[in-house]
């Protein structure tokens, strides 16, 4: 175990206490929580350019992957905590509570999602439609079009860092630099307050 840590206040008081093996640096990551079909995989298969230009990696974390697998959500949880022990930009789901869980732990939590209303919910159904193979068939398709106003209506209420909503113009890629930069004033934030 690591020696004792005094976090302290702007007035020279001990705020909590700490052995150094239990401090992580939690500013390290820009976690995506993103709405189906934002442009997530698009964005992520722009990689390269982004880890040139900034020096971070892109790590997209469908959560299919991981929910067929015995101890979802925890196995999910626990490889976005991994993955974000270093810069980097961390695509997720927005599941239920996830994003929530994730700000309230310290990290940089980014939502994105759709502008609310029925030309959004026809705008992302479009674009469901257009990238599934089987179209309007499709099971996401169909499931996204049964639960827009409850998928919508949690998306909305998740307790996060910072909330980007798209018009039906707009992708993940469109708005990235203005995230970024948001992660950065909050990195710088949560420094000093440190």
């Amino acid at each position: 175990m690591g020696a004792s840590i005094a976090c302290l206040r702007a007035g020279g008081k001990p705020r909590t206490t700490r052995s150094a093996d239990e401090i992580v640096d939690k500013h390290k990551a820009i976690i995506i929580s993103g709405f189906c079909a934002i442009g997530k995989t698009h964005f992520s298969s722009t990689k390269d350019n982004l880890q040139q230009g900034l020096g971070m990696e892109i790590f997209d974390l469908d959560s299919s992957s991981y929910s067929s697998k015995p101890g979802f959500p925890e196995n999910y949880i626990a490889e976005i905590r991994k993955r974000a022990e270093k810069p980097c930009v961390i695509l997720i789901s927005t599941h239920r509570g996830l994003p929530t869980q994730l700000a309230r732990e310290g990290y940089y939590v980014a939502l994105v999602y759709p502008g609310d209303g029925p030309e959004a919910k026809r705008e992302w159904l479009r674009r469901l439609e257009e990238r599934e193979e089987a179209g309007k068939d499709s099971r996401l398709y169909k499931i996204t079009d049964e639960n827009w106003d409850l998928w919508y209506g949690r998306t909305a209420g998740e307790e996060i860092t910072s909330r980007w909503t798209l018009a039906n113009d707009q992708y993940l890629s469109t708005i990235f630099d203005d995230i970024h930069t948001d992660f950065r004033r909050f990195k710088r934030r949560t420094l000093q307050q440190d």
